[in-house]
């Protein structure tokens, strides 16, 4: 309540305050001060990665998803680090925005080593792949995943559900998805 009660008397530049408030309204469940706070922080001129990984969480979790898009791509273009690039093609995803989907996975596409391990990315791709109706492609992102970790259930659910619905699609008949 006393980081509260002088708020008002912080500028931009005070990131000490900003940090401690933001930490404390993190630790305490206040979504209102957190969103404040981090945001502040990341309008400074040397934000840290924590800052855009708590301004993204708390963006999407407040039902702000085009703040928290866009600070996540903001985040993976200033640190480089996958995770940011993954979190907004997830929420993208989850959210139905597959224009931002697009665009986020064209964005890994220029890094390829970076995303070339990783399950959640392949994941995003063949669920893209899935809804741009590309069975193919589809199917290549799962058995990624697959090579990844041959114990994937969410790939090899996927796989099943690709399979079954192009077999279906096409009258009972085998679909070609080589």
């Amino acid at each position: 309540d006393l980081l509260r009660s002088v708020r008002h008397r912080a500028d931009a530049g005070d990131t000490a305050y900003w940090r401690l408030l933001g930490e404390l309204a993190w630790r305490q469940g206040s979504p209102e001060d957190t969103l404040v706070a981090y945001h502040t922080l990341w309008q400074s001129p040397e934000p840290d990665a924590l800052t855009a990984e708590r301004l993204m969480i708390v963006s999407r979790d407040q039902g702000q998803t085009g703040q928290a898009l866009t600070t996540a791509t903001a985040a993976w273009v200033r640190f480089r680090q996958p995770r940011f690039l993954l979190f907004a093609m997830d929420l993208a995803s989850q959210t139905g925005r597959w224009e931002d989907v697009t665009r986020l996975a064209v964005l890994a596409d220029q890094s390829p080593q970076m995303f070339a391990s990783s399950e959640s990315h392949w994941l995003l791709r063949a669920q893209l792949a899935n809804h741009n109706k590309h069975p193919q492609q589809a199917r290549a992102a799962y058995q990624q995943v697959l090579k990844l970790n041959p114990q994937s259930s969410p790939a090899r659910a996927g796989l099943l559900w690709l399979l079954i619905d192009n077999y279906s699609n096409t009258g009972g008949e085998r679909a070609d998805l080589a």
